[in-house]
């Protein structure tokens, strides 16, 4: 039966980048030895700001390229905006030329039916 300190040492669930709490203690121990019990703190406190430059670095490029997609999603509404604006114009032109269309052709069959009337009724007045 393995004790409760083995077992979480055992345990893979506290990885970081695949690394184990085994593997880390293994490090901080070559580190202590290789370096010293008074350079290992400054070793440590460099290494920490190093990995802390590197993360605001990738947060940075990260927030950078979403940003940049963001803009360009923003750019191609704009676009196709701007194409149903220009395609609006030409369907309002359209509408307006229909409605002038339609106008002129009820002129034309108001005047006809006042020729027809007119020319019928000196025709009817000769019949009677």
């Amino acid at each position: 039966m393995q004790t409760p300190i083995a077992k979480a040492l055992a345990r893979p669930t506290n990885k970081i980048m695949d690394i184990g709490i085994q593997e880390i203690l293994l490090i901080s121990v070559i580190a202590l030895i290789v370096l010293g019990p008074e350079r290992l703190p400054s070793a440590v406190r460099s290494l920490a700001i190093w990995i802390g430059k590197i993360k605001r670095s990738f947060n940075d490029i990260k927030s950078d390229i979403e940003k940049e997609f963001n803009a360009d999603e923003i750019r191609q509404q704009i676009h196709n905006e701007n194409i149903l604006h220009q395609l609006g114009e030409p369907i309002e032109q359209l509408q307006q030329t229909a409605k002038e269309l339609d106008s002129t052709l009820n002129d034309i069959d108001d005047s006809a039916n006042n020729l027809v009337n007119d020319i019928q009724q000196p025709l009817k007045t000769q019949q009677d």
